[in-house]
């Protein structure tokens, strides 16, 4: 019995070490950058539902390769690399770099006019990112690369046939 209440002490001290050294640092780091992320998503959500309530033929075209491309791609990838730049290794996104002007007007996104209607919640969500990246700051991320899907399920929203679509964000470090 004595053996038994012994081992069961070992392994947890055992656990208790191992979780020390690798689980926690990671988990604590990982879990605030999830959270911060998850944020800025929250925050994104507000401008990509406004831009959805008034998509059409000047905000969404067709890419080269054929697929959907909306301001809100090009918005959310630029907002959230904004927010990751300088904080992370590298940041990969699903669209192409398209040139984002945010600073003169009218605001473009490629091509493509921002509708005047949606400059104050880009401004808005802008400022919204800075301050969540400085939530970033020193946070240990530098050997972190961040993936990028601003809009999953552009075809349904640029055509406004789907009831929903997402923002992903992933991330991978050196172990994949």
């Amino acid at each position: 019995e004595m053996k038994a209440s012994s081992t069961i002490e070992e392994s947890s001290s055992a656990a208790k070490i191992s979780e020390m050294w690798y689980q926690k640092p990671t988990a604590g780091r990982l879990t605030k950058l999830v959270h911060i992320s998850k944020r800025a998503c929250d925050q994104l959500g507000t401008l990509v539902r406004s831009i959805y309530s008034s998509i059409d033929e000047q905000t969404a075209t067709v890419k080269q390769d054929k697929s959907a491309f909306t301001i809100a791609d090009g918005l959310v990838q630029e907002l959230l690399s904004e927010l990751f730049e300088g904080k992370v290794k590298t940041i990969v996104g699903e669209e192409d770099s398209a040139q984002v002007r945010l600073d003169r007007r009218p605001m473009t996104v490629g091509s493509l006019c921002v509708p005047e209607q949606h400059e104050r919640i880009i401004e808005r969500s802008r400022r919204g990112m800075q301050e969540l990246g400085r939530e970033l700051e020193d946070g240990g991320y530098q050997d972190l690369t961040v993936f990028i899907d601003p809009i999953d399920g552009t075809r349904e929203f640029s055509t406004k046939k789907g009831e929903q679509c997402s923002i992903c964000i992933g991330f991978s470090d050196g172990g994949g």
